[in-house]
């Protein structure tokens, strides 16, 4: 599933729910950074929603890491190659974090 990279707008991590239709496992993300960055990333999920959550670190548990993704550039995805392997049911909703671990490396794009 992939989405436009317009926008214009940048951030260091990104938090998503997933309603999921039909049984679904999530392998991996794609991530947008900027032009020659490179990023250790890591990724969160909860069960339900993100909302109320965005503070609290306690709620997210942490299912990957993928360290040294070097940015593919301004318009073009950065596949994570993580092999995750979540699992969800027609029916539930999962909230995803993705971010970096240095905020200093540089953003993600959106």
């Amino acid at each position: 599933l992939e989405t436009t990279f317009a926008g214009g707008n940048g951030n260091f991590g990104n938090m998503f729910d997933i309603n999921a239709i039909t049984d679904v496992t999530v392998q991996s993300f794609d991530i947008h950074g900027d032009t020659g960055a490179t990023f250790d990333v890591e990724v969160y999920a909860k069960s339900g929603t993100y909302v109320g959550s965005e503070t609290d670190p306690g709620a997210w548990t942490l299912i990957g890491t993928a360290p040294g993704v070097v940015s593919n550039g301004d318009g073009v995805a950065t596949p994570l190659g993580l092999a995750l392997g979540y699992a969800m049911a027609a029916g539930e909703t999962h909230a995803f974090y993705v971010t970096p671990t240095d905020f200093s490396t540089a953003g993600f794009n959106y």
